[in-house]
């Protein structure tokens, strides 16, 4: 490993995120050239990041035979667990449309150590008919398998599976005469692990099939439910608007005023995207203000007890302070502990903190646990590590004097625009940011939990190979 190239990565990642990296006017005078110039500069200390941690990745990959896209690559993929521990996960191969000929007439997944097929769904990502290869592997610490892509010939279907076969993608009914282990409609899913419903109001029931209990809590708000707020100011006929800083500062520590307006998004059509055998993946499109496009997606699966969601957005550019949020009304049922990891430690929020500190809204490292009496629920928050607890509502901030309970409304806060120096004001753009959710039922302790929690972000490297790999 190049250890100048690990120096360089982790200097430009935590200048990245440095505290106080951007310019004193990025609120007052968001166009003022110093303020998008040291934009651009943290930018780039993102871009060079990602640049050095790609390049160790494939010096990696390329001195175990990864070959550079190329005519006639072999469809030959080395999984790789590059973690001390087992890896239960979803792996993803991809085929793209200049491979299309080598397997227009069928393919088989198959393990070349033992020979055997293994089961994959494939899902299409792209209007250049880009595959998306779907399967589910254990491997043990460290462990390397090779998968190949096999060409076969196989008869496409003329004939409808059924009477009632779905034409442009609207799944109205569950057929009783096909497998329906994984299947979506335009109102529920069902696998083996899981039943998820909604209606116009949104999603009502994530049932545990093991349990038997509902995941999502009594709150109002329906799971995974988009929640938009805007401060407005009125600066139609002003030039310079002080008043864009002002307000900042009168926010207090709760991030917000009376005057404060918030919009739920309004569930307006659902789409199922894939349905069956091994995975479903439902679409959930939402009228919410300060967005022109809005979206949540759930891939559930077969194989494990996981839901994987994401938060699709054009989001317009507004100058007067703003929030996302993205409601989180889970529950493990009975006498609850919420768990979540910081920097070097797993807390119990509002139980192990200072007094006096601030009890409303927590970074987080992987994300948060809910531990309950027979059934633990894991949220891994990959992409917007902010978790707020309790009523979104205006009020005095919440300082932990013990009076305050563990468990509270839980909410991803996903984007806002208030720490003036410190973030860009425009939040303006296309977005997506990932979420996974899974399942424990063992009696552990917070770390141990935790460990699962931050285990739903971590991935295998996978990477086409040769016929002859290097040893």
């Amino acid at each position: 490993m190049d250890e100048q190239a690990l120096n360089s990565l982790e200097y430009n990642l935590m200048m990245f995120s440095e505290h106080t990296w951007g310019y004193f006017t990025s609120v007052s005078e968001p166009w003022n050239k110093m303020t998008q110039k040291l934009e651009d500069r943290n930018r780039l200390f993102a871009s060079k990041a990602s640049e050095i941690a790609d390049t160790l990745i494939d010096d990696i990959t390329f001195s175990e035979g990864e070959l550079a896209k190329a005519a006639g690559r072999p469809m030959r993929y080395k999984v790789q667990n590059p973690y001390p521990h087992a890896l239960s996960t979803p792996v993803l191969l991809y085929i793209n449309w200049w491979e299309e000929f080598l397997i227009e007439d069928g393919y088989d997944l198959v393990d070349q150590a033992s020979g055997q097929s293994l089961d994959f769904q494939e899902l299409l990502v792209d209007e250049k008919k880009r595959r998306e290869v779907n399967t589910y592997l254990q491997l043990s610490p460290f462990e390397t398998r090779t998968l190949d892509i096999v060409p076969t010939r196989r008869r496409k279907r003329e004939v409808p599976l059924g009477p009632l076969h779905t034409r442009g993608g609207v799944y109205d009914y569950t057929p009783i005469h096909l497998d329906t282990t994984v299947y979506a409609t335009q109102y529920h899913i069902d696998t083996p692990f899981f039943h998820i419903a909604w209606s116009h109001t949104g999603i009502h029931t994530v049932q545990d099939k093991e349990s038997g209990k509902n995941l999502k809590s009594t709150h109002e708000e329906g799971l995974f439910l988009p929640i938009y707020e805007r401060t407005p100011i009125e600066y139609t006929y002003q030039f310079n608007v002080e008043k864009m800083q002002a307000v900042r500062k009168e926010f207090g520590r709760n991030r917000k005023l009376i005057s404060t307006v918030r919009d739920r998004g309004e569930l307006i059509n659902v789409r199922v995207m894939n349905n069956g055998p091994n995975i479903a993946r439902v679409q959930f499109k939402y009228r919410l203000e300060g967005t022109r496009y809005c979206v949540v997606e759930l891939k559930t699966s077969r194989d494990a007890p996981r839901i994987d969601v994401a938060l699709i957005l054009q989001k317009e550019t507004v100058w007067e302070p703003e929030s996302l949020y993205l409601a989180m009304p889970l529950t493990a049922g009975g006498d609850e502990t919420l768990f979540i990891d910081k920097a070097g430690a797993v807390i119990r929020p509002r139980i192990d903190q200072l007094p006096g500190t601030q009890s409303l809204f927590y970074t987080t490292q992987s994300g948060y646990t809910l531990k309950g009496e027979a059934l633990n629920i894991h949220v891994n928050l990959k992409d917007t590590p902010l978790l707020h607890l309790g009523t979104l509502e205006p009020g005095l901030a919440k300082i932990h004097d013990g009076s305050l309970p563990n468990v509270d409304s839980q909410y991803v806060w996903a984007m806002n625009n208030y720490w003036e120096t410190n973030f860009a004001t425009s939040l303006g753009g296309f977005y997506r940011f990932d979420y996974s959710i899974g399942l424990s039922h063992e009696n552990e302790d917070g770390r141990t939990l935790m460990e699962r929690t931050a285990a739903l972000e971590k991935t295998p490297l996978v990477y086409q190979v040769g016929y002859h790999e290097k040893t």
